[in-house]
């Protein structure tokens, strides 16, 4: 197998753990600004930044690991297919918890202006 695919795909996988790694701690982070709505708007920015981040590297990473698959050999498919799946679930967490965060501010009411 070429091992430039592999070197490919690790970095891929590196660059979206990173990614998702962030998300999780913009979720984290109680957001920044003057009063409360303006804490609540920059931290939407940042959550809304951070998942579109994610996408790309998680659309990085899936290319990354079709290049490699179809290199393996047909033996190592099925045991490489499961843990790539494995860590793609872990890296998709976030964002389901990102995506139901921002859901969540949508459906609350910010008060009378």
């Amino acid at each position: 197998m070429a091992e430039g695919l592999a070197k490919a795909r690790a970095g891929a996988r590196r660059w979206a753990s990173r990614t998702s790694n962030r998300l999780t701690e913009v979720l984290s982070a109680p957001g920044s600004g003057v009063d409360d709505g303006a804490r609540l708007k920059n931290k939407e920015i940042a959550v809304r930044d951070a998942i579109q981040e994610l996408e790309k590297r998680i659309t990085a990473l899936d290319a990354a690991q079709e290049k490699y698959e179809l290199e393996l050999p047909e033996e190592q498919l099925d045991a490489d297919i499961e843990g790539s799946s494995v860590l793609r679930e872990t890296l998709r967490e976030p964002l389901v918890s990102a995506t139901a965060w921002l859901s969540s501010q949508q459906e609350e009411p910010r008060g009378v202006p």
